[in-house]
């Protein structure tokens, strides 16, 4: 994991030139918000909710994240005589109500068809820009840990983040941060048909000590749905 941070004594343009270098990295798909975009609940505030060709579709706010249960359809890589792939970036700026964050979890998953060799290529990253407590720092977490199941055709894709341990200044956990989840799904030409779609995906940043239980059980219930 990288870690590169900003010397206390940065100026605020500093984190502006941070945040439009991020945005180049994604140049490449037209950023869509979210129709809801900006809103709060009594855990957290979010703002500049947005994802690459609206692949990601539009979230529902929970008390401890979102889930996305609307993906585009398109959301689909497939070999068709030619090697196939698509790409999406999401972003989101969330800011904490009472008390910090203290662990980030990524969740995804998905359908497949043909050989997992043709579609291990698929890979997902993390990257935070942290704006409080200062001084501001921008964290590349690392990759999505990518699970196929060859006999159910499904994957699954995560990450898990104690913002706790990121730097020293973090010790108390973060108060704001904009997230970034790069998706990069990929269909290699086998023997036969080969296709991978993601389905779903959660962002869950839980109150201290709290929501665990709860979140294993609904996503448990999201995947079933799905099913």
């Amino acid at each position: 994991m990288k870690i590169y941070l900003k010397a206390k004594a940065a100026k605020w343009w500093s984190l502006s030139v941070l945040i439009v270098l991020a945005a180049a990295c994604t140049a490449n798909a037209a950023a869509i918000p979210w129709a809801n975009d900006t809103g709060s609940n009594a855990r957290f505030s979010w703002t500049a909710g947005q994802s690459g060709e609206g692949l990601w579709g539009n979230p529902t706010a929970i008390g401890a994240g979102f889930l996305f249960n609307d993906m585009a359809p398109a959301f689909t890589a497939e070999a068709n005589g030619t090697a196939g792939s698509v790409t999406s970036t999401l972003k989101v700026t969330m800011t904490a109500i009472g008390d910090s964050f203290e662990e980030l979890h990524i969740r995804e998953w998905g359908t497949f068809e043909g050989a997992v060799p043709d579609v291990s290529g698929s890979s997902g990253t993390l990257s935070l820009l942290v704006m409080s407590p200062m001084p501001p720092g921008e964290f590349n977490i690392g990759s999505l840990d990518f699970d196929f199941n060859a006999s159910q055709g499904t994957w699954t894709a995560g990450i898990d983040v104690d913002l706790t341990s990121l730097s020293m200044f973090l010790t108390g956990g973060v108060d704001s941060m904009a997230i970034t989840v790069t998706n990069h799904l990929s269909a290699l030409i086998g023997t036969e048909h080969t296709e991978i779609t993601k389905t779903g995906g959660s962002i869950i940043i839980p109150e201290p000590a709290t929501f665990v239980l709860g979140l294993i059980g609904l996503l448990a219930i999201s995947r079933r749905r799905l099913s």
